[in-house]
């Protein structure tokens, strides 16, 4: 019965600091997310005007290469040349993305509750630590093992 109170008293003590910490989860998600939102749309905005623009512009360039070489011997040899450097430029850019590793969405959140958890386990160890020295706690335990695994699963 010793114990089951003194469980009941730690569960008073801890739920106050969960419900803060799950708040602080809460708006840490929600920074995550309006930041995560404004730098893909930002991104997205930068990747379109870049694709754009970069077809464009090599889209120029070889037709110039092209014209330049259409009346002589190697016109076939740029074309080639072309189709070559485009293909090695696709291997270059997929390999690149698949190697890549972003951080990732609520990666801020993942790491303050990481702490937050280590925090916690610690807590919990040092009040079983007091618990286990505490006058009669072996007596009463070695009676109620109900009581040892509720202080556990807190």
């Amino acid at each position: 019965m010793i114990t089951e109170l003194r469980a009941l008293q730690k569960l008073q003590q801890i739920v106050p600091v969960l419900v803060r910490h799950l708040d602080a989860y809460v708006e840490l998600a929600q920074q995550d997310l309006a930041a995560a939102g404004k730098a893909l749309i930002a991104k997205t905005r930068a990747l379109v005007l870049l694709a754009i623009s970069a077809v464009f512009a090599i889209t120029m360039l070889c037709l110039l290469l092209i014209a330049a070489t259409w009346d002589g011997e190697y016109r076939l040899v740029a074309i080639g040349g072309l189709a070559a450097v485009f293909l090695v430029i696709a291997t270059i850019a997929a390999v690149t993305l698949t190697r890549r590793r972003p951080e990732g969405a609520f990666a801020t959140l993942r790491r303050e509750w990481r702490q937050d958890r280590a925090v916690f386990e610690a807590w919990l160890a040092r009040g079983k630590e007091e618990e286990e020295h505490a006058p009669g706690y072996a007596d009463h335990a070695t009676h109620t093992p109900h009581s040892r695994q509720t202080l556990h699963t807190l």
